[in-house]
């Protein structure tokens, strides 16, 4: 394969990034559009010279295609993405990969029974400075985990929420910050640490007329015993993004763009056991981390990730976000709202079928009770 052929679908709002990004990748060919709002579907087929769908079935049918990507509301990934796997199509989706877990693990069983890749946009994995980050994490430079703070907080407005019927419900959106807003921090916290062992969840609805949570934090205990804070919201103004990891050689502190590192003169855990003073403490230089900054808008990361599918699919090799991987924060997520529901904490991996009836519940109750 040296020219991938692609189908986009779901073509409004962010879908949109996806078709330019598809038709500026020289190794992809955008071959059909597809959109169940049929002005939507007929306006970008027009803008790009190529077929129109309402069905996305119809374009698989139709279509000479190798891959397709998805851009719908997420409760509509999983089947979307499921009908393409079985008719033989590579997949790229928008982040979350889906709703729930089980919804992911249908996703996962169908590109495995068919041999087909599903990737998941995660765009901050394309950057500079976050792949230093994950490189001295994984090297151990800073040594063993042993505590991580993360906190995410942005601002939408009641008018962001009411210009679409599926925003802030339960039914459309399958939960509120966790599922829509931060994704994008939590799989890099992830990407950085992976998945915690426990989690005790608090979710609420703080500064919107939603049915979903628009503040959300967690508690989470690490397989070696570390502990961790994530705390996300879209009630607070300026909008902000800051990681702490801290391990028993240093720590790393990752904010916006910039990276910092404080380099212990000896591990902290020698140093406990070794030291004879009471009251001792251990040196450590604080050091900016120069990373060559990236030029990349939150658009051309878009192009990035689908460049990087793309890529992957005629080298045979991994991409830079399979499924297993998008599956991570969709598991976080639905592991804190379990959590803040039934008031105790989690263990991951977490039961799928309970957290199912769970959504079911709040998706009748209209709301977070």
């Amino acid at each position: 394969m040296t020219r991938v052929r692609v189908g986009c679908v779901g073509v409004g709002g962010m879908g949109g990034n996806h078709v330019k990004a598809v038709s500026d990748i020289k190794t992809a060919e955008l071959v059909a559009v597809c959109d169940i709002i049929g002005e939507t579907a007929q306006r970008v087929g027009e803008q790009y010279d190529v077929p129109c769908y309402t069905s996305h079935r119809e374009m698989l049918k139709k279509e000479k295609l190798d891959a397709i990507t998805i851009a719908t509301p997420h409760p509509q990934h999983r089947p979307v993405a499921v009908d393409a796997l079985n008719a033989k199509k590579h997949v790229f989706t928008e982040k979350p990969m889906a709703s729930t877990v089980s919804d992911c693990d249908k996703m996962i069983a169908a590109s495995k029974k068919n041999r087909k890749r599903l990737c998941v946009m995660y765009q901050q994995r394309t950057k500079a400075v976050n792949h230093e980050a994950r490189r001295i994490i994984k090297n151990g430079e800073i040594g063993s985990l042993i505590r991580v703070n993360m906190v995410s907080a942005s601002m939408r407005t009641q008018a962001y929420y009411n210009s679409g019927g599926w925003r802030g419900t339960w039914d459309g959106e399958g939960g509120g910050v966790l599922l829509n807003q931060a994704p994008h921090q939590i799989d890099l916290l992830l990407w950085l640490t992976g998945l915690p062992k426990r989690v005790m969840g608090q979710v609420s609805t703080f500064g919107h007329k939603i049915e979903v949570e628009d503040t959300a934090s967690a508690l989470m205990e690490y397989p070696n015993g570390a502990h961790g804070c994530l705390q996300v919201s879209t009630v607070e103004a300026p909008g902000m993004s800051r990681y702490e990891i801290v391990g028993t050689k240093g720590r790393i502190v990752l904010e916006g763009n910039r990276l910092r590192m404080n380099v212990l003169e000896q591990p902290s855990d020698r140093f406990i056991k070794k030291s004879k003073e009471m009251w001792a403490s251990i040196k450590g230089e604080w050091k900016d981390i120069e990373v060559k900054q990236d030029a990349a808008t939150h658009v051309q990361g878009v192009t990035a990730m689908i460049q990087d599918f793309i890529d992957s699919l005629i080298e045979k090799r991994k991409s830079l976000c399979p499924a297993e991987e998008g599956r991570m924060s969709v598991e976080l997520a639905n592991a804190m709202i379990m959590s803040s529901v039934t008031g105790k904490p989690v263990d991951l991996p977490i039961d799928p079928k309970k957290y199912d009836g769970i959504l079911r519940k709040l998706i009748k109750q209209k709301g977070l009770k």
